[in-house]
């Protein structure tokens, strides 16, 4: 991969003491298919892992470090993954060495590898073999694995998917135990196995890869989807999957599987997880059952106690081709005695088409409050007049106990036939990045254009507080990125939230930069 820097100041209209924007951008030889922000070496920086395919074929990593406003075009240390390698992460393996490893899975076994050492001579070691669930890996894909924890010994424990079911590995003082894991059901055949055999069976071996988006596991249960799934793997062998979440805020990770009928919980203490639960918690009617088609459920600390609670999203779709369908969103907080309540701690209601709900720092405040993006079909009594699209930006405010019953912030914006591409904008609203401590939203156009509108407060004796999203942007940037791809997160430690958007060439990085630093 050959890593480019460039390195200026852009966007308009800037003076000393403004936040300005580096453009830090990284591009790549070859197909970039993901990156994560890790600081790996444990020295209070992020460094940037580039994962690509190169033009030959190979899998390759890359660790570019982040210096303030700066990211070093030359990578620090890289790494060829083997043809055989499924999925990896990083793991505190070797604690006599600095920084984590790569852990590496294959098919058949799970490696360790040191990015402070070149090549894999003397520095792969094979920590255990096991049966994986997949056979093969996807073509030129590798997905991040993220079922790493800590260990009270200092070498981090993880799960495998085996053919014998999801199994824990930690290290003893010999050697590498793998046990199975509480409450993990057997592997199911849910298809034909019609896929061509593999190297591994001569009589039909089944080709089955983790299911990941875009590189990442981006749910608390591995594969779920819009459509509810809760599957590690896809294809002909299907896996239960739990979290594995400190749900109680004890310090310990936690075992948690949403069945058709109950919630598991397997409570952690330390030295693993005990074979017995530690209570079933039957799925309240409210509750979409796994496999519900649109439904989805996150996990996170809504009300900022340490314990983690629900966000449940349930859209049904209207029967009615010009017709919007209803999404309801339940705030389920954790009580000391369980994780579902009898009825939901909150619901708000809307009618759309399509809606998207995060969770974010918005006002300034210190609760955590919710940003909902609306988007409704013109109703059938208005298209006598022509098509007419809403689309609407909403936020509303935590309370410690949930979010406030009417949205703070409700702006609405309408777009006929010929605006339509105006509405295909891929946004962020999580983050400041203006340093007036609220969040502002990032936008990304079909032609990969970037812009930023503030989030505007104003207080008056009279007429209250009101806020505003900008019409008009306060920053548009020459440097574009991918309307596939938007993030906003804290790259240099500014406190500030800087751009970075993935295309198949390359990273898309704008670092804010206060007062005119470069």
């Amino acid at each position: 991969m050959i890593a480019l820097l460039a390195l200026g100041l852009v966007g308009m209209g800037d003076s000393t003491g403004e936040v300005t924007f580096v453009d830090a951008s990284l591009a790549v030889s070859g197909e970039l298919l993901f990156w994560e922000a890790q600081d790996w070496d444990r020295d209070g920086q992020i460094d940037l892992l580039l994962v690509s395919v190169a033009p030959s074929g190979r899998r390759v990593l890359h660790v570019h470090p982040v210096h303030g406003q700066t990211i070093e075009a030359k990578p620090s240390h890289s790494m060829e993954f083997l043809g055989d390698v499924t999925a990896f992460g990083l793991a505190e393996l070797r604690p006599t060495e600095p920084g984590r490893e790569v852990l590496l899975l294959s098919p058949t076994g799970a490696w360790s590898y040191s990015l402070n050492k070149p090549g894999y001579r003397g520095n792969i070691t094979q920590l255990f073999k096991f049966e994986g669930v997949f056979d093969l890996p996807l073509a030129e894909r590798i997905g991040w694995w993220e079922y790493i924890g800590p260990a009270p010994n200092g070498i981090d424990q993880f799960l495998v998917p085996s053919l014998a079911g999801l199994l824990r590995a930690r290290k003893t003082s010999n050697a590498w135990d793998l046990s199975a894991t509480p409450g993990a059901s057997q592997p199911k055949r849910i298809g034909t196995g019609s896929l061509p055999s593999t190297p591994r069976s001569a009589t039909g071996g089944l080709r089955v890869a983790l299911e990941v988006e875009g590189g990442k596991l981006r749910h608390p249960f591995i594969g779920e989807s819009s459509q509810g799934f809760s599957t590690m793997a896809r294809d002909s062998i299907s896996l239960e999957a739990p979290a594995w979440v400190d749900f109680d805020g004890d310090g310990d990770r936690d075992l948690l599987y949403l069945t058709k009928n109950e919630l598991v919980i397997y409570e952690g203490d330390g030295n693993g997880t005990p074979q017995e639960p530690i209570r079933r918690e039957p799925l309240p009617d409210y509750m979409p059952k796994p496999d519900t088609k649109g439904a989805s459920l996150r996990l996170l600390d809504i009300n900022r106690d340490g314990r983690l609670d629900f966000l449940v999203q349930i859209h049904k779709s209207s029967k009615s081709t010009f017709s919007n369908g209803s999404t309801r969103l339940l705030v389920l907080l954790q009580s000391k005695t369980r994780m579902l309540p009898a009825k939901p701690n909150q619901t708000l209601s809307f009618a759309a088409t399509n809606l998207s709900a995060e969770v974010a720092y918005i006002n300034g405040d210190e609760h955590l409050d919710l940003v909902v993006e609306q988007f409704e079909l013109p109703k059938l009594t208005a298209m006598v007049t022509g098509l007419e699209f809403t689309l609407t930006h909403m936020f509303y405010a935590g309370t410690g106990r949930g979010f406030e019953p009417q949205p703070t912030l409700r702006q609405a914006s309408k777009y006929d036939e010929e605006e339509v591409q105006d509405l295909i904008v891929n946004r962020s609203f999580r983050m400041d990045l203006s340093g007036d401590g609220l969040a502002d939203m990032v936008e990304i156009d079909l032609q990969g254009r970037i812009a930023i509108r503030r989030l505007i407060k104003k207080s008056g004796f009279f007429s209250g507080t009101t806020w505003s999203l900008e019409r008009v942007p306060w920053k548009r940037f020459d440097t574009v990125g991918s309307i596939q791809d938007l993030d906003v997160r804290d790259l240099n430690g500014d406190g500030q939230g800087d751009v970075i958007s993935l295309s198949d060439t390359g990273l898309t990085i704008l670092l804010s930069s206060k007062g005119g630093r470069q």
